[in-house]
């Protein structure tokens, strides 16, 4: 029995997040993550999680 996937869009697990940043900063972002076959939302994910990390450290 094969299990259905689900995309993070219809994954109750996920929250969308729309940011605005330079043109200049998406092209070179999004340049690098295809060069490295990356998504985007991977990558974001870490950063978050690395800055929540500093942040309690921090207080």
């Amino acid at each position: 029995m094969t299990e259905k996937r689900i995309g993070k869009r219809n994954n109750p697990k996920y929250s969308q997040m729309l940011v605005y940043v330079s043109k200049e900063l998406s092209v070179k972002f999004k340049t690098l993550l295809a060069s490295k076959e990356l998504e985007q939302s991977e990558v974001v994910e870490q950063l978050i999680e690395r800055w929540i990390e500093e942040q309690e450290q921090n207080k």
